[in-house]
Parts: C-alpha cells; structure tokens; sequence
C-alpha cells in the first residue's frame, strides 16, 4: 500500500517526541537513524542515500542533491520542524552539529559492523552505540497504522482469491508465485511487498520462507 499522505501531522510530530522521551530516559544526546525503515517512519522519506540526525531540538535529514525533492515533497509535514542537506559527507556536518563531546549517541539496532566502526570512527569522541531507540517505538501501533493494517490484509485476501481459481494440480510453485505477482502489480493501490509471496507445497510447506522450486 502507498503511506503517501496517509498520517497526519500531529502523528508525525507525537512520534518524533517519543523519541526524544526515549533519548532522554536513556540520556542521549542524539540518534543517527541511516535504516530504511526508521527514516521513513520518523521522517516519511522513501529515498536513498538518507542520514538521519535527531537532536533535542533539531532534526536533520541527509540526502543527495538527486533526491533532494523527493525528500522536500516526502517530509512536507514537517517541513516547520526539519532540515535538509545534501551534502556529500553527512558524518563531517553532523559532528559539528553535535554539541561539545563527549556524548552518547545512539544508531540504528541493525547497523553492520562496518557502518559501526565507521560512525565510531567519524564522529570520536563520541560514544555511538547501536540502540533499538526507534524500532521500539515503531512497535506500538497507533490507530492509524492499525487502519493500514487492516487495509494491507484486505487486499492480501482479495488477491488470494482472484488467484485461486487459476491453480492448478501441474503448476509449479514458482509458476504460482508469478500468478500472485501479477495479480498485485494490476492494483495502484499495492505499493509493493515485504518479501516475495511464499508458495509451498507438499514438505517444502516445513521449510522457513521456502523459495519456490521450479
């Protein structure tokens, strides 16, 4: 499902708070945010490259001069409450954004260790640590994600069953898999999916996220 327009903002600004709540719990002084998915959430940017820096009472969003109007159309709600930059070394603007060291700072939970190092590195003598700040936040849904939720599922059955009527007993799972694919990219409304379909049969149904034989 497209997210275009989708929250208001007032969500967007009650979840930026709770992130600053949750800074200040834990005393941190700032988040770096580079995941997909948390950019997203906080910000409602889509693109890539991002950097995200969140401050007590800044928030920067880093991009490239490419995506920069993506990134302006995207985060439009808070345009009152963000910044956008596009310059080519986001860790150089972002440790002199940072006030006097040492601080604590927190990154994304999934960062890999050779974005670790290269954070720790950039911006010593700063602490960075990798924190699940946003993605425990992400996991209380408001009713508004709920909707979308039930949304998402009723277009998931809706395609199951244009879908089912095609299978047949001499199709294979990967040829079935494509059915389901089709079927999805006829409607504007599916944005697109978390994972390729699951299609399974016979003990193949045993296996975790079983890619489709031949």
């Amino acid at each position: 499902m497209t997210s275009s327009n989708l929250f208001t903002l007032t969500e967007m600004q009650q979840r930026i708070a709770c992130i600053r709540e949750k800074m200040d719990s834990l005393n941190l002084e700032a988040v770096i945010a580079c995941d997909a998915s948390n950019v997203r959430y906080t910000t409602g940017f889509k693109g890539e490259p991002r950097s995200l820096l969140i401050l007590p009472d800044t928030l920067i969003l880093f991009t490239s001069f490419r995506t920069i109007s993506w990134a302006r159309e995207q985060t439009k709600l808070l345009e009152e409450e963000i910044e956008l930059s596009t310059t080519s070394s986001p860790s150089k603007l972002i440790k002199k954004r940072l006030p006097t060291p040492p601080l604590k700072i927190a990154i994304d939970q999934n960062v890999s260790a050779a974005n670790l190092v290269y954070w720790q590195k950039k911006l010593a003598p700063h602490e960075v640590e990798p924190l699940s700040i946003i993605e425990t936040i992400r996991q209380t849904k408001s009713p508004a994600e709920i909707s979308i939720i039930q949304q998402s599922q009723k277009i998931n059955e809706t395609i199951l069953n244009a879908v089912l009527p095609q299978i047949r007993p001499d199709l294979t799972e990967r040829v079935i898999q494509g059915l389901i694919l089709a079927e999805m990219a006829k409607r504007e409304e599916v944005e697109g999916y978390s994972f390729p379909p699951i299609v399974a049969n016979g003990p193949n149904c045993w296996e975790i996220h079983h890619l489709p034989d031949q």
